[in-house]
């Protein structure tokens, strides 16, 4: 080699590695993620996140933990997370004696992860994979998920990933959902308040489904302008008028009067259920009122006592100072003679033969010290007694101070439950008012009947009207169905042609489809894409009390839960809680007014949201299994939760305490709902057992279904008239409030 190209060879390899192609940069999920996995993520993860720190994906690594920010973008050297890993800052990561066996990183992996680091911390964490479904087996049927309209006239139920609503009034199916709406199991189902939308929940998404509007059509078929004025059903068993009387087949027999339609009796039922409530809250503020003014009674007492000892200090002020002075003058006096005492013991001791003089003089010397020690102690016994009537004076005056403050402050809180007692009392007398005002059109039609017929099945009746409406009842108890405007002008006859209801208008006639039936409106996420925004399957659903939100409950198992609203008019995502939950999220239910949202998650904890901003109220735990259900009192004040542990526990919202644990169940509780807008509770346990009860755990009630099986799922209207609850081999039992069975479903 010549010394020419030796000169050389430096600038040659600079240029040939100038040319060289830059390295590709890292990608998290492929380079960086799996030496995480193996000996950081055991402790880092979203379900244990010692120090607060996740390592799951670039994004919660950027959020730091405990420590502060543990990566800064651009600058691998200087962050705290690498300084860890390379041990060259504390703590050092992982520990050393760590019971999860994680190693220390090696210096390739550490020159990886700065590396990842200066390129910008970017990527994400694993992708899921796109799902791949298979058809659902024919043998699930295991019922999973259960709903009711507030009204309680319709009960959806989920069996495998098939959904059925069934007409609790005619006791019959009403409608199906398409069997393949969804491709896994449906693990959740809540009507709307309007009870005119469904929302289904499932594995990554959630389909909103809407009642169809009935359609009115011409029809070639002819009707008489009026039918006659009474009609009896195809089996026999029941006769109708025009006068709107429902008998039984003897004519005789008085059933009921078709007189509310589904308007007015939905009319009816909102406002029993807002007497319930307006009376419940009377009845809360009149024991508030009660439990103040006893509290105010004591604090007066309390003030009272110690205003009378203080004065009684003041009166005799100066006898107490003077045999302070004494006592302390004497206890002075007896502290010198023990001195003395003492001096004399401690002269004597040093060198005192046994025998001699000087013992004898010593003994006596000890004895007097005793005897002084005694006097002394009596003396100082003395002055802390006088000294004590003092210490009383100023205890008393503490006392009394602090008696007048929360005295002031129970007064002004007196004041606050008289106004709130008083507005308690105007919201009942609207409410009763309101009632009255329905109990005194109970006698009047909703408008004259002009035709009448029965379905061919025997269980409802059709009317027609003199405002132009056709009208659907219950030929099982009169109960209204439904109301369809077909005209202005009053209708003329009506009679079933095939499964259409034709009905005489003024000019010609039209058909009506009696059955109604469902559509999809909207689609929250999608089960066949990996991309879904809904983790893994969502296990609860909640309708706002007005109706403008959907809360969703889902999560990734054992790892994170997730909470989202969502707008159900339009399909589209307001807001997503932040880690709400270590573990998927299994039962969510808002509080009457809406404001406030309860979670329970397989964390076993229960948490308590502010709805429009998603912060954190409460977080409580007592539970020792997941959380399965939760339910919020009619008022607010309290929530009841039931879980895996066979137990309810009820919380006092305002402290955040448990106010009772009923814990006497022998099975898992799987459902629990407050009922008739009060402390009363409603559940069901695999036992299998119903029970009713209220938040302090006394049990009003125990009902039985038919079955023997695990009860999988449970709900109730709010009111309490209507308990719907499913088993694991899909049957599903109806029960009115008062534990009867009013109605059976089978797969």
């Amino acid at each position: 080699m010549s010394a020419t190209f030796r000169l050389m060879l430096p600038f040659l390899l600079l240029a040939v590695s100038a040319r060289a192609p830059a390295a590709a940069p890292l990608d998290f999920a492929r380079d960086i993620l799996p030496m995480l996995e193996r000996n950081c993520l055991p402790c880092h993860n979203a379900t244990k996140s010692e120090g607060d720190f996740i390592m799951e994906t670039p994004q919660l690594m950027l959020r730091g933990g405990e420590h502060g920010a543990a990566i800064q973008p651009g600058r691998g050297s200087d962050s705290l997370l690498y300084q860890t890993a390379a041990r060259s800052k504390k703590p050092y990561m992982p520990p050393a004696d760590n019971k999860s066996k994680a190693k220390a990183l090696t210096s390739q992996q550490l020159e990886l992860l700065r590396r990842w680091i200066d390129e910008g911390a970017q990527g994400h964490g694993k992708t899921r994979e796109t799902p791949k479904w298979q058809a659902m087996p024919s043998r699930v049927v295991a019922v999973s998920a259960v709903a009711v309209t507030f009204n309680g006239t319709l009960a959806a139920i989920a069996r495998g990933n098939r959904v059925t609503i069934y007409d609790l009034l005619l006791n019959q199916l009403a409608f199906e959902l398409p069997p393949e709406a969804h491709h896994d199991i449906v693990s959740s189902l809540v009507f709307s308040p309007d009870g005119a939308t469904l929302a289904s929940g499932s594995f990554g998404e959630v389909k909103l489904w809407s009642l169809v509007p009935q359609e009115v059509r011409p029809s070639q078929h002819e009707v008489p302008a009026a039918s006659p004025a009474e009609a009896r059903s195809p089996d026999g068993k029941r006769i109708a008028n025009t006068a709107g009387k429902l008998t039984g087949g003897d004519g005789k027999t008085v059933i009921a009067e078709l007189i509310r339609d589904r308007a007015q009796e939905d009319a009816r039922l909102k406002g029993a259920q807002a007497s319930l409530a307006a009376s419940f809250e009377l009845s809360w503020q009149k024991g508030e009122l009660e439990r103040c003014e006893a509290r105010i009674k004591q604090l007066r007492d309390d003030a009272a006592k110690a205003a009378g000892v203080h004065a009684d200090f003041v009166k005799r002020k100066s006898d107490i100072e003077k045999k302070i002075a004494e006592a302390r003058a004497v206890r002075d006096a007896r502290l010198k003679e023990r001195e003395l005492a003492d001096a004399e013991v401690s002269k004597l001791a040093p060198e005192t033969p046994a025998g001699t003089d000087a013992a004898k003089a010593l003994d006596e010397a000890t004895k007097k010290q005793k005897e002084a020690a005694s006097r002394f102690n009596e003396a100082a016994k003395a002055l802390s007694e006088a000294m004590s009537e003092t210490g009383k004076a100023q205890d008393a005056e503490r006392t009394a101070r602090k008696a007048e403050e929360d005295l002031a402050d129970e007064s002004k809180k007196l004041k606050l439950v008289q106004t709130a007692l008083a507005a308690a009392q105007s919201a009942l007398a609207a409410a009763d008012k309101r009632v009255a005002e329905e109990r005194n059109t109970a006698t009047k039609q909703a408008s004259p009947i002009r035709s009448i017929t029965f379905s061919e099945d025997s269980l409802s009746i059709y009317t027609t009207h003199e405002d132009g409406c056709v009208r659907a009842w219950s030929a099982a108890e009169g109960a209204p169905l439904w109301t369809l405007k077909v005209d202005a002008q009053p209708l003329g006859g009506i009679k079933l042609v095939g499964d259409q209801l034709i009905v005489a208008r003024h000019v010609g006639t039209v058909g009506i489809m009696p059955k109604r039936s469902w559509a999809l409106a909207h689609q929250l996420g999608d089960a066949t894409s990996a991309k879904s925004p809904l983790t893994d399957r969502v296990n609860a659903l909640a309708f706002s009390p007005d109706g403008r939100w959907l809360a969703t409950g889902s999560g990734d198992p054992s790892r994170t839960g997730e909470i989202k609203l969502w707008n159900p008019a339009d399909g589209k995502l307001v807001r997503e809680f932040d880690r709400p939950h270590k573990d998927a999220v299994l039962a969510l239910d808002f509080s009457s007014d809406g404001k406030l949202l309860a979670s329970g998650s397989a964390d076993h904890a229960v948490r308590v949201w502010e709805a429009a901003s998603g912060r954190l109220v409460r977080h409580l735990e007592a539970h020792s299994n997941h959380v399965l259900a939760v339910s919020f009192r009619s008022d607010g004040r309290v929530l009841a939760s039931a879980g895996a542990d066979a137990a309810i526990r009820t919380w006092t919202l305002d402290t955040g305490d448990v106010l009772k644990t009923i814990s006497d169940f022998k099975k898992e509780v799987t459902g629990v709902r407050y009922i008739e807008m009060r402390d009363q509770l409603a559940c069901a346990a695999g036992d299998p057992e119903l029970r009713l009860l209220n938040d302090q755990g006394a049990k009003s009630r125990s009902d039985v279904a038919d079955g023997k099986a695990f009860l999988t799922t449970f709900t109730a209207s709010s009111d309490g008239r209507v308990r719907v609850v499913g088993d694991m081999h899909g049957h599903v039992w109806v029960l009115d409030s008062t534990g009867k069975v009013t109605g059976s479903f089978v797969p």
